[in-house]
């Protein structure tokens, strides 16, 4: 459900007719803004995430 969210932020999905989920939060919002053109950090931030959780 949550890429369903973000995909109501993709302009690229729109052009397709795809529009996502209809209750994205501001949350959704601001971290599709973050890394929606920096995919290299949203890699970065992930796997720092994913390293404080073992």
């Amino acid at each position: 459900m949550k890429i369903g969210n973000f995909g109501s932020f993709d302009l690229e999905l729109k052009k397709r007719g795809i529009v996502g989920l209809a209750n994205a939060s501001k949350l959704d919002e601001i971290v599709w803004n973050e890394f929606n053109n920096n995919w290299e950090n949203l890699a970065f931030e992930s796997e720092v995430l994913i390293s404080f959780e073992l």
